[in-house]
């Protein structure tokens, strides 16, 4: 290939570089090592868009910072990537600090504009959770979404004519007559420019091409915390600076989180590992001098270690060359097109120039690596919510293929006509060995019928979520006299039942036995018969308390109201950031739930030695599902004395297929670069490591199935009362939360193990909300020893027959008792399990003796 300019690197340097030069009339090689963009140090430093008053007056770095700084607005409106101005502080614990004054000096010196002294009066109003006397306010600080603003710069860029090669090395750069001749992986590139933007590697490329230095290496540990603790601060944070160390900062992210870091290791470039001891130590060890309060201190982790990369030579690298050129040089003057007019050129890109949608109209960046490590951090931090997800970004070359799976079922018009925005096409599998494809036998539920008119008097009720909370609970509220809408960000209606092909569903229901996809047909056509109007494609992304919806989708963003709205979002695998699990990040992790849509829905192992950490039904159901197509699973290792999972799954997937169950044993870390080599396992009793009971467990693949978290994000926003034992919303018999107007079912609501009871649950919710039913509490529902969790965690005013749903915390052979008062009202004896979900079911005259004088209260002997 014959360049004009070829830039290596496609981090955030190397990715704006080619954004600009595809503004010119110029032949673009964008070259990355990587399998991906993003894949160094931009996907995994703090984000932070400093103001400019750390650096010294006059040097190159303060002038670039500041102009850096004013640039990011034009930039993230062209290129519509997260970017906010939020503000920085510098807090001190001193009055009238002097450090504080040289730096606002310093700032006003360097052209920062706005600096102030806060005292502690309005730092306490502007950040009640810190302990401080004075900052530094600089109001040109903000954050950023690093990787995502390299991504639209890279799609800007190939839209507007740059070449990327990705997983292409430079081996060779060799400057011959007027240009550089470039072997970078099978590749050989002709440029006239070499731009060298490969980060840390920087000085490895220029040695290739006859220039000598040197970059050092330095590693940085953060702890992400999640969204639900995003707001405990409004700014970036930084303490005043010490004579050996800068402090832990706090910052908020894009994405809602916090970050707290970092520490700073001289490292190997290659050194990309976690550790206990990084930031945790580094926290201890600076919570003397640091100036946050301990409500922030206390705040429990929830998304684990983030390493980040940066070199060390900051000006004295740049302050040693000669002076960079203006931004207005001619960009092509010693091109092989010969001298060129920077106008005309600009002009006749101009022509050409294709702009990028917007963000909330394009959920997918065509910019495919073709390996699980290849941008394998680069998702929003959400906490491991959405991370990994394949339908966002697809990687799969490094995954050995068995084949296509077999006849992929026929999805034709379904009752009720077409389904908006659902290709039908969409490649739901079923199991090639499933008794009942192509039968066309739907019951349940009610008898199918044709749409009904759809009166302006009836009750608006949405729905969040389109899995099988979200169709019951439409199908109900439809079918009570209300007029149901579905909203889901997912390509087809079903969640995660299109994924799991084993059948076992609809037992309780039908009675008989049907698989996931089977299940989550019948329940979409039983909705489009019903009426309900469904919307693939549609994410929730906010919820007022006055019921006001604002969705997102391919055509933009919208609001809509409703009279009565329907929580039935489900819930996310917890991944490796909340385990705390150390070593280093190679590809070849992933949660079970991962593995099971690559395995069932595109056809693709995960690796061919595989272990598994937790015992959960998702990851016992893959254990056989893997060992099925012929990898090796090496064993389920478990930190507790019993099975998280249901018996029937350890019975039916370990037991019968000899697959080996460890308990009271846990990873501690894992080992590898670019692929999971070994995991190292150890004995925990009482929770505890026990010393010396290390062993290194050698795989390929490890697969993640250590719990469910109901994913609540949008209920805390609200306000909405959180039961901190379930996950979930504060419910009552009705399925009402606090919120007036809000209903929640499945498992966003309690983590079900069986999706009849999900269903069963949905359809209360939806015909509370079709009815408008309001909470009228009178009873609070309080439970002792052995029990883990009890829903409904509220009884309001009514003698209607319900369930109550608990979960015990151990394994235990006794008696499960419900008291109101002095009163006992049931006692039931058995063998409890925590994976095990158990139904008291509560008569009429029962539920009114509930409301009698007195607690109610369950316990657990045993």
């Amino acid at each position: 290939m014959r360049a004009d300019v070829a830039v290596i690197g496609a981090g955030i340097i190397g990715s704006l570089i080619a954004f600009e030069l595809a503004h010119y009339d110029l032949k673009v090689a964008l070259i990355e090592a990587g399998s991906d963009v993003a894949c160094g140090a931009t996907r995994a430093n703090s984000g932070i868009v400093h103001a400019g008053f750390a650096n010294k007056t006059g040097s190159l770095m303060a002038s670039l910072c500041l102009q850096g700084n004013a640039a990011f607005d034009e930039l993230a409106r062209i290129l519509d990537f997260p970017f906010r101005r939020i503000g920085s502080l510098v807090l001190s614990k001193e009055k009238r600090e002097e450090k504080l004054l040289f730096l606002k000096k310093r700032g006003e010196d360097n052209g920062v504009e706005g600096l102030e002294i806060w005292n502690e009066e309005r730092l306490r109003f502007e950040e009640p959770n810190i302990e401080a006397c004075e900052a530094l306010f600089a109001p040109s600080a903000g954050i950023v979404s690093p990787y995502e603003m390299c991504f639209r710069a890279v799609l800007w860029a190939r839209r507007n004519g740059v070449s990327l090669f990705l997983n292409s090395p430079l081996r060779e750069a060799r400057l011959e007559k007027n240009a550089f001749r470039l072997i970078a992986g099978e590749k050989e590139i002709s440029a006239s420019y070499l731009v060298n933007a490969a980060g840390l590697f920087a000085d490895e490329v220029a040695s290739l091409a006859g220039d000598d230095y040197s970059v050092r290496a330095r590693k940085g540990e953060y702890l992400l915390l999640d969204r639900s603790e995003g707001n405990l601060v409004s700014h970036v944070l930084f303490p005043l600076p010490g004579e050996t160390s800068k402090g832990i900062l706090i910052t908020p992210t894009t994405s809602g989180n916090l970050l707290l870091g970092p520490t700073a290791i001289i490292s190997s470039k290659q050194d990309k590992a976690t550790t206990r001891e990084g930031l945790g130590g580094n926290f201890r060890k600076n919570r003397g001098d640091s100036p946050f309060d301990r409500k922030i201190q206390g705040h429990r982790l929830l998304c684990g270690p983030a390493c980040r990369r940066r070199g060390g030579l900051r000006d004295l690298l740049l302050e040693e060359v000669p002076p960079l050129a203006q931004p207005d040089r001619d960009p092509v003057a010693r091109s092989h097109r010969g001298p060129g007019d920077r106008e005309k050129n600009r002009r006749t890109a101009e022509k050409k120039r294709t702009d990028l949608p917007s963000q909330g109209n394009s959920f997918v960046l065509p910019i495919q690596g073709n390996s699980f490590s290849g941008g394998s951090g680069n998702l929003p931090l959400r906490g491991g919510r959405e991370k990994g997800d394949p339908r966002r970004r697809s990687r799969r070359g490094d995954l050995p293929r068995w084949g296509e799976i077999a006849d992929p079922g026929h999805h034709g018009a379904l009752p009720g006509g077409d389904l908006p925005g659902v290709d039908f096409d969409h490649p739901v599998r079923r199991a090639r060995d499933s008794p009942r494809r192509g039968q066309e036998k739907r019951t349940g539920l009610g008898a199918p019928r044709g749409p009904r008119h759809q009166d302006p008097s009836m009750r608006e009720v949405v729905v969040v979520g389109g899995g099988p909370a979200g169709l019951a609970a439409a199908i109900a509220a439809q079918e009570s006299g209300a007029s149901a809408r579905v909203y889901d960000r997912g390509d087809f209606p079903g969640g995660i039942l299109n994924q799991c092909i084993h059948s076992g569903f609809g037992l309780r229901l039908w009675g008989e036995e049907w698989t996931g996809p089977e299940f989550a047909e019948r329940l979409l056509a039983q909705a489009l018969a019903a009426g309900v109007k469904i919307f693939s494609r549609h994410e929730v992304v906010a919820l007022s308390p006055d019921r006001k919806i604002l969705v997102r989708s391919e055509e933009g963003r919208s609001e809509i109201s409703a009279d009565a709205a329907i929580l039935a979002n489900g819930c996310w695998e917890r991944n490796r950031g909340p385990l705390l699990l150390p070593g280093t990040r190679p590809a070849g992790i992933f949660t079970a739930g991962e593995a099971q849509q690559w395995v069932n829905l595109f056809g693709f192992l995960p690796g061919k030695k595989v272990l598994i950490l937790g015992s959960g039904d998702i990851g016992l159901i893959m254990a056989r599902r893997i060992h099925y197509e012929g990898a090796e699973v090496l064993g389920v290792a478990e930190i507790s004395s019993f099975v998280s999972g249901n018996t029937r799954n350890q019975i039916q997937c370990l037991e019968e297929n000899a697959i080996p169950l460890w308990l009271n044993r846990s990873a501690v870390e894992v080992h590898g670069e670019k692929r999971l080599e070994a995991v190292t396992l150890a004995r925990f009793e009482g929770g505890e490591r026990v010393p010396g009971s290390e062993e290194k467990i050698f795989c390929d693949t490890l697969l993640l199935s250590v719990g469910l978290v109901p994913e609540n994000e949008l209920a805390r926003e609200m306000g909405m009362s959180i039961d901190p034992s379930t996950g979930g919303a504060v419910c009552d018999q009705a399925r009402t939360t606090s919120l007036p107007g809000f209903y929640a079912c499945g498992n966003v609501l309690q983590v079900h193990d069986l999706v009849d009871n999900v269903v069963l649950e949905a359809r209360i919710a939806g015909k509370s909300a079709a009815m408008g039913l309001e909470r009228d509490v009178a009873k609070v529902v309080a439970f002792t020893g052995n029990i883990r969790q009890v829903v409904p965690q509220v009884l309001s005013k009514s003698e209607e027959a319900f369930v109550f749903y608990l979960r015990v915390k151990r394994p235990v052979e006794g008696v499960i008792r419900l008291h109101s008062g002095e009163k006992s009202l049931f006692e039931r004896p058995g063998t409890f399990k925590p994976g095990e979900m158990i139904e008291i079911p509560v008569s009429r005259e029962k539920a009114g003796a509930l409301l009698g004088p007195g607690e109610v209260v369950f316990s657990c002997d045993g």
